[in-house]
């Protein structure tokens, strides 16, 4: 999916950080050199979807093929490693998946989203602006498991093109004009997305191993203990 970018992305992940070239969303708040110090560096998430680096209120992806890199970091360095599942995305964008979607299906992806703050005309306003954009996307490799924020990202960014008719979704599409971002609107819609992607809480996973202990790991067993210490 990175391909539609121009320029290879690339990572190289050392115990002081993470730097990123050619990283695709141009909207992300890299320093020229695309390096992030670990002191920036809040959590990082492995396992289910890609892997993500937070810092603060964006989130970097980092290639597959750098997870087990991505694991090390962590398990050396002790940066909290947390499960996120892109929930959120994952559920707005459930109506472009290459399956059913029953009406049974759509209540329980709004109840979903009202769990995480998000009404009901919330959620159709939202599907109204970027579904269209996500179907033409997706008719590249007719995802039918998960489209989330990664794949958003580059549905929606400038000059992205695809098919104007989608077989049998070709009438949502129709009933839905494209959203058409520029370079000028592209950031604030990059943020937007964090956002909402970040309204799905990032849970530490408790068990590192060979982690340096951390003091608040430390502060935050001691508060469920119910001790205290000098």
């Amino acid at each position: 999916m990175m391909a539609i970018f121009t320029g290879e992305p690339w990572w190289s992940i050392d115990d002081t950080g993470i730097t990123i070239i050619n990283y695709p969303f141009r909207s992300a708040s890299l320093p020229p050199d695309g390096r992030i110090e670990i002191e920036r560096i809040d959590d990082v998430s492995l396992g289910i979807g890609d892997p993500t680096v937070r810092v603060g209120d964006e989130l970097f992806f980092v290639s597959r093929r750098h997870e087990a890199d991505l694991r090390r970091f962590v398990d050396r360095t002790g940066v909290p490693e947390v499960t996120w599942n892109d929930v959120v995305w994952g559920s707005i964008l459930e109506p472009t998946l290459d399956t059913e979607f029953t009406p049974e299906i759509e209540q329980a992806s709004y109840s979903i989203l009202q769990g995480y703050g998000l009404d009901l005309d919330t959620v159709d306003e939202l599907r109204r602006r970027f579904l269209p954009a996500v179907m033409r996307f997706n008719y590249h490799s007719w995802e039918w498991i998960h489209l989330g924020l990664f794949d958003l990202l580059p549905a929606t960014a400038p000059g992205f093109r695809g098919p104007i008719s989608i077989l049998g979704k070709a009438l949502l599409i129709n009933a839905w004009p494209p959203l058409r971002s520029t370079r000028a609107t592209y950031p604030q819609l990059y943020r937007e997305a964090m956002r909402l992607a970040l309204l799905e809480p990032r849970h530490r996973v408790r068990s590192q191993p060979g982690a340096p202990p951390r003091a608040e790991d430390r502060h935050e067993r001691e508060r469920e203990e119910g001790t205290t210490t000098g």
